[in-house]
């Protein structure tokens, strides 16, 4: 992928594509995935190898400007853009299973569900609204991706709405991608993903 063919904006959305796929290739050959059972550290490290993969030279936990909070994905595009990415996970309720143990895991409401979105210190939000909008400047951009975890009897829409809306996801400075697909152990219970991207 060139950035000579394509504006900085029309080569994050291709990549915003690759990465859905990888995501929805990973859920159908790793059941762990599809059930939620992988930490955001690992989504990032093995997207981040995506990006390499692309040709994006891209830096894991880099540091934002004058900050001691580091981004979770910063990527060089071809044109010296600089493409900073962060990724959550919002877990509503997942598939039920019985682990080897006997405990029973899922199936029911995660009730620090409203956490992973909306709290002070760690979130959704607060990437939105105050990690990625500390970063500014020409050939610069941001992204967020967020990962969720619900069901057609329990879905998420409403708290996704309200993500819009205080991280002003729904602006129009922001393009927004999405991608959902179901468990394929259980078609009730979902894995749903948000990509979202703008100029910084």
């Amino acid at each position: 992928m060139s950035v000579s063919s394509a504006t900085a904006l029309e080569q994050i959305g291709q990549l915003g594509s690759v990465l859905l796929d990888s995501l929805q290739q990973w859920c159908s050959a790793r059941q762990m995935y599809a059930d939620g059972w992988v930490k955001e550290t690992r989504w990032s490290n093995e997207l981040g190898e995506v990006l390499n993969a692309q040709g994006m030279r891209t830096v894991h936990q880099g540091p934002y400007p004058g900050s001691r909070k580091s981004c979770d994905l910063i990527s060089h595009l071809g044109d010296g853009s600089e493409f900073w990415l962060e990724i959550k996970g919002a877990w509503l309720i997942t598939r039920p299973f019985v682990h080897s143990d006997g405990r029973r895991i899922g199936g029911k409401r995660n009730t620090s569900y409203r956490k992973h979105l909306f709290h002070e210190d760690e979130s959704a939000l607060k990437d939105v609204a105050v990690k990625l909008s500390s970063i500014a400047g020409p050939n610069k951009y941001v992204g967020f991706l967020l990962i969720g975890f619900d069901s057609v009897h329990l879905p998420m829409d409403k708290e996704i709405d309200e993500l819009l809306s205080k991280g002003q996801l729904n602006s129009g400075a922001w393009t927004a991608m999405y991608r959902d697909w179901p468990n394929q152990l259980d078609k009730d219970y979902r894995i749903r993903c948000w990509f979202w991207y703008r100029s910084a």
